[in-house]
């Protein structure tokens, strides 16, 4: 192992996902955020990373080589918009005309038979 590298890093479980908005991911049934040391976005959204969980229970973003810690937050509640109804237009079904071909199709024919 060469210096600077953490072996919490190497042994540990390692789980692929992508970043959510808010920069949440949801992992193990909970919500993470990352513990941002400033408000600018450090990874953006919909960005694929790997969480690493390690034996000590700690759990982090790697991502281009660099550790992010994450924070568990409550899962936002979701708000289902309005369902709109739809408007049904009462229809009749549809009747050909009397005089329409298709009712013509299976008349008996009304020729009448020559006599010769």
């Amino acid at each position: 192992m060469s210096e600077g590298q953490d072996i919490n890093t190497i042994l540990c479980y390692r789980e692929k996902r992508t970043i959510g908005p808010g920069e949440t991911i949801s992992c193990g049934g909970k919500t993470y955020k990352i513990a941002a040391k400033n408000d600018k976005l450090t990874i953006p959204v919909k960005t694929h990373v790997e969480i690493r969980e390690t034996l000590n229970g700690e759990r982090f973003i790697w991502y281009k080589r660099e550790k992010y810690p994450l924070e568990e937050v409550e899962k936002p509640n979701r708000q289902n918009p309005p369902q709109k109804e739809k408007a049904s237009h009462a229809r009749s079904p549809h009747k050909p005309a009397a005089d329409h071909p298709w009712r013509e199709y299976n008349k008996p024919s009304k020729r009448v038979p020559q006599r010769a």
